[in-house]
């Protein structure tokens, strides 16, 4: 279990690189499962529906590989843009907006997301 908080510096590098590899990706972030008490790099975008996980994966697979990113595959977590964890990060930055907006925690889901570790 990897229950530690995100490397907010990796993620925006695993980001980079899963964009670089031609991926469309809307609003990622890290949350929190409480059910498997660790974090888990979200990825909304619309290539699931048009390719399949399977295809995505392996894709951000040897796109991390490529650029030396250290976040193992299984704590990213592909997702619809149209799914409920599809859009909890950017609900929760549009949620998190009128109080200031960074550091803000919004819970749904049973996923904790803290408006910092958002990459828009």
């Amino acid at each position: 279990m990897v229950n530690l908080p995100p490397e907010l510096q990796e993620g925006k590098k695993a980001i980079e690189a899963i964009r670089g590899a031609g991926i469309p990706v809307r609003s990622a972030y890290w949350a929190y499962f409480n059910e498997a008490q660790e974090y888990r790099l979200v990825v909304p975008t619309d290539r699931v529906q048009s390719v399949g996980l399977r295809s995505v994966y392996l894709a951000i697979q040897r796109a991390f590989s490529q650029k030396g990113i250290k976040i193992p595959l299984r704590q990213i977590t592909l997702v619809r843009p149209d799914e409920p964890l599809g859009v909890l990060g950017l609900n929760a930055v549009r949620l998190a907006a009128p109080f200031g907006g960074g550091g803000s925690l919004v819970e749904a889901f049973n996923v904790k997301v803290d408006t910092r570790y958002i990459y828009a």
